[in-house]
């Protein structure tokens, strides 16, 4: 199964649903879990040397550590650590049971945000959800149960609710942001049109031929349109938006390499390979089996995708339903 949307929403011929999105290339969902725990707890120090991590309390309160930076953190807060990192949560204080929620992510690009990063530097980590909590709380719950169930369509859902999640967070942000994001020239229209025709288009041969035919504009004019509103040339993107999907279906299924390139649209196996190691920096290959070794020696904390999960006092053993979680955000 392939991840992406076959059919974009379009308002009109010059303004997408998402123009005034940040987000240029979807990321790569590692891992989503929840977490419960009594009080005087207590995470190790770590870091995630290539994945941003949003752990949000849904209960509980105490401090999360940021390289030197100590920072409260109460229920209904979220934070957002960038790759590289070293950080930890201190519920030592908590009167309260904790109940967190987190997800890590890869291969994230917004505008003008480092590769990789969540946030751009200089704004704080830690933010209140608001009248947005029960929001976060029911996108984090879908997440889990569908990472855990991985029923029919579960990677569109899991990609469409990730998506959701950032969009959501940027929301809470905006306040802190400089900069908004470009709109208003043809520049801007031509730049986003054309992604969203890329984004319906992933999986088939399209070339800069077709795209410019579709949008009824010359080559040199789109590709300068595109660079300069994404920072990014539209070629480029495509690619960057097929490897993208050729990673999650690496993740999750156990299908041939060659049978992947051609789902991800890629015409043949050579060019996929050359592609794949040009932005990723090992083979298709590699990189799934990089990821098993990485499942199979992580901590539990932080894989519970694959269906390891805390209880107040130990490890489930089932992954709790969204009932379960429902309860466990009541009490």
């Amino acid at each position: 199964m392939v991840l992406g949307r076959d059919n974009a929403v379009i308002v009109n011929n010059h303004r997408p649903f998402n123009y005034h999105s940040p987000i240029i290339r979807q990321p790569v969902l590692l891992d989503v879990g929840i977490f419960t725990g009594e009080t005087n707890w207590k995470a190790f120090p770590h870091v995630h040397s290539e994945s941003a991590e949003l752990v949000f309390a849904a209960r509980g309160n105490g401090f999360v550590h940021i390289n030197e930076e100590t920072l409260p953190f109460n229920s209904g807060d979220i934070f957002a650590v960038n790759p590289g990192l070293i950080h930890h949560e201190d519920f030592t204080a908590s009167a309260e049971s904790c109940l967190l929620y987190m997800c890590q992510f890869s291969m994230l690009q917004l505008y003008d945000v480092p590769s990789g990063h969540i946030l751009p530097s200089g704004i704080p980590g830690v933010i209140h959800t608001g009248e947005l909590m029960n929001t976060f709380i029911r996108i984090f719950t879908i997440l889990f149960e569908e990472s855990c169930n991985q029923s029919f369509g579960y990677e569109r859902i899991l990609y469409a609710r990730l998506e959701s999640l950032i969009l959501n967070l940027y929301r809470l942000y905006k306040p802190f942001l400089h900069q908004d994001y470009p709109a208003g020239s043809d520049h801007a229209n031509i730049a986003v049109t054309a992604k969203v025709f890329i984004d319906q288009h992933i999986h088939s041969g399209i070339s800069l031929k077709d795209i410019c035919a579709a949008l009824s504009v010359s080559s040199s004019y789109l590709c300068h349109a595109f660079a300069a509103y994404y920072r990014i040339s539209p070629i480029q993107y495509l690619i960057g938006r097929r490897i993208n999907e050729a990673m999650q279906i690496l993740i999750t299924s156990n299908l041939p390499v060659k049978e992947i390139a051609n789902m991800a649209g890629f015409d043949n196996l050579s060019n996929f390979n050359t592609h794949f190691r040009q932005q990723v920096g090992i083979s298709p290959s590699q990189f799934r089996e990089n990821r098993r070794i990485k499942v199979k020696n992580t901590n539990r904390w932080t894989s519970l995708i694959y269906k390891e999960t805390f209880s107040k006092s130990q490890i489930l053993k089932k992954s709790p339903s969204v009932k379960d979680v429902k309860c466990l955000v009541t009490k």
